[in-house]
């Protein structure tokens, strides 16, 4: 909910002014291309469906870049779905790049505060941290999906 100084009228700013400043897309006012982009990887400009403001990438997560087959082939069968959708592998190396660039401070903390060893539970905020920043659809490198994307969001 905007603060009330965020909701209080500027001097000499029209109604439109306002209602974008006040109900701007949440894209527009947190991301920017590299930041939310895995390292190596070529920045792009991820597309949106008309009238929506997220982006059509899915963000997944594993321990390094070489994926085991069967995570491999799960990935595949979901790219086959999507093939509208940027697809995105972030190794621990990148969740850890951008937590130290792009993370809000208190999250931060709480990422580099759990032990390296506990993997999964630093990408669970990792996962939260790039969603909130950048948009995008995260799934589990072993999800399964019966239909696409398009038909669950």
């Amino acid at each position: 909910m905007p603060s009330s100084s965020e909701t209080q009228p500027l001097r000499n700013e029209s109604a439109a002014q306002q209602l974008r400043r006040v109900h701007a897309p949440p894209q527009a006012r947190m991301r920017t291309i590299q930041e939310c982009t895995p390292l190596g990887a070529a920045p792009s400009v991820h597309t949106t469906l008309e009238g929506d403001t997220t982006p059509l990438v899915v963000r997944q997560t594993w321990k390094e870049r070489k994926l085991p087959f069967w995570v491999a082939s799960h990935r595949r069968r979901l790219m086959a779905l999507n093939p509208s959708y940027r697809f995105e592998i972030w190794d621990d190396r990148d969740c850890e790049h951008f937590m130290r660039t792009a993370a809000e401070p208190w999250v931060r903390w709480a990422y580099f505060a759990i032990n390296p060893s506990v993997g999964a539970a630093r990408a669970d905020i990792w996962r939260y941290a790039v969603l909130h920043r950048c948009g995008g659809v995260y799934l589990d490198l072993d999800s399964t999906l019966i239909s696409s994307l398009h038909e669950w969001l």
